[in-house]
């Protein structure tokens, strides 16, 4: 039997130990959903394949909607719906998250339509015009 990593554990800082586990989780879901074709099914829907395209773009976009927007539409929120009890606070932020949700991904469109697939498009013609010359 193999022990050696955690033997070490001790010397190893907090964030060196999640990032350990995180690469043996991510390792684990990868091997899974190629073997499983009802976890494959989950992954090859249209919504799917939808974000997978534009996952670039929400990657960029996100944060700057999320400081421009977010939480000032959360504040909004909690201030229409009241803040007194648990249940208007939750639906405060539950009505802010759905609306960051659909303003993030209508940028993230609109970025990938403009920018992305455009810039893509560029340097595979690029490369088309470099093979061709050498």
């Amino acid at each position: 039997m193999f022990w050696g990593p955690f033997y070490t554990v001790a010397v190893w800082t907090v964030p060196d130990v999640q990032q350990f586990f995180l690469v043996v989780g991510a390792v684990l879901l990868v091997y899974s959903v190629s073997r499983s074709p009802s976890l494959q099914r989950i992954f090859t829907t249209e919504l799917a394949r939808y974000l997978g395209k534009i996952s670039f773009s929400l990657y960029l976009v996100h944060m700057s909607i999320l400081l421009w927007f977010g939480y000032s539409s959360i504040e909004l929120w909690w201030w229409v719906c009241g803040s007194e009890s648990l249940w208007q606070w939750c639906l405060g932020l539950g009505i802010a998250f759905l609306g960051q949700v659909i303003v993030v991904v209508c940028v993230a469109d609109v970025f990938w339509r403009t920018v992305d697939a455009p810039s893509v498009k560029l340097a595979k013609w690029l490369e088309d015009k470099s093979k061709a010359e050498s």
